[in-house]
C-alpha cells in the first residue's frame, strides 16, 4: 500500500504502478523521470518472514500524518496466527510489558514489574485475540494490535503457552517442522486517508505456504476424527458381541 499520498496504482497513462516504483527504489533503479521526486518511506514495519499489508508513504508531509496515526492507536491492524495450543478462552487480550535482550535482537516478558526499578526500560504491549477455527492442536487465531511493538505478538503468544508454528525464535521446539517461518500474516489495516480524510482499509489475502499449512491442518483434523470414529464403533461392536 502507498502513499502519493494516493498514488493510484497504476498510475493513469503511465504505464507505471505504485508496487513497479517501490520495487525498483528497494533495487536502487531510478524512477522514470515523472516520479523521481516521490520517496517511498515506511510508516510501521513488519517482523521478517512476517506476509501482509505494508503501508509506505510516498512524501515526508503524509508519511508524519500516518505515523501521528499509529502512535494514537487510531490504525486498526489485525492478524492471522497459527498457534501450538489451545487458548482457554475463544476470546481475550494479552498485556505485558516487554523489554529487549542486550543484543536488541530479542524481547523478553517482565514480570512483577510493579516495582519501579524493573518497568525501567520497557514497554507495554497490548494484543486482544480470538480463535478462528481448531485443528487440534493447533489454533488459528485472529489478533488486533493496541500496541505494535517488535515482535509483540510472538513474544505474547509464546508468554501465553500458544508459540506461533515454525517461529525459530520464540517457539520453545524452535518452530516445529510444518513451516519454515512464523506462521503469521498481516492480514488487514485501516487508518484514514492523510489527504482525503476518508477512513479506509486494506486487506491481504493468505500467501501459498498459509493456505497450505491450513490444508495440511484439515487434513490432520479429519484423519483424527476418522480415527476417533473408528475407535469408536470398534468398542460399540464389542460391547454388542458381549
Amino acid at each position: 500500500m502507498l502513499f502519493r499520498s494516493l498514488l493510484a496504482v497504476p498510475a493513469p497513462g503511465q504505464g507505471m504502478s505504485a508496487m513497479s516504483i517501490l520495487g525498483g527504489w528497494l533495487a536502487g533503479d531510478e524512477a522514470p523521470a515523472q516520479f523521481r521526486r516521490l520517496r517511498p518511506q515506511p510508516v510501521h514495519r513488519l517482523d521478517q518472514y512476517t506476509t501482509g499489508v505494508l503501508c509506505f508513504a510516498m512524501n515526508p508531509a503524509a508519511r508524519a500524518k500516518l505515523i501521528d496515526q499509529f502512535s494514537k492507536h487510531a490504525a486498526t491492524r489485525t492478524y492471522l496466527a497459527y498457534v501450538d495450543g489451545k487458548p482457554k478462552t475463544p476470546r481475550g487480550t494479552w498485556r505485558h510489558l516487554l523489554r529487549f535482550d542486550e543484543d536488541k535482537l530479542r524481547q523478553r516478558v517482565v514480570g512483577g514489574a510493579r516495582d519501579e526499578a524493573r518497568r525501567e526500560g520497557t514497554v507495554e504491549a497490548v494484543t486482544h485475540f480470538e480463535v478462528v477455527e481448531q485443528f487440534g492442536p493447533v489454533t488459528k487465531l485472529r489478533l488486533r494490535l493496541e500496541t505494535g511493538r517488535t515482535h509483540q505478538i510472538r513474544v505474547q503468544a509464546a508468554e501465553s503457552g500458544l508459540p506461533l508454528l515454525g517461529d525459530r525464535m520464540y517457539h520453545p521446539d524452535r518452530g516445529g517442522k510444518l513451516i519454515d517461518r512464523q506462521a503469521l500474516h498481516a492480514e488487514s489495516l485501516q487508518l484514514e486517508h492523510p489527504d482525503m480524510h476518508k477512513r479506509m482499509t486494506w486487506r491481504a489475502p493468505l500467501p501459498a505456504d498459509l493456505r497450505e499449512l491450513e490444508l495440511q491442518l484439515r487434513d490432520r483434523k479429519s484423519t483424527r476424527l476418522n480415527s476417533s470414529h473408528l475407535v469408536i464403533s470398534y468398542a460399540v461392536f464389542c460391547l454388542k458381541k458381549k
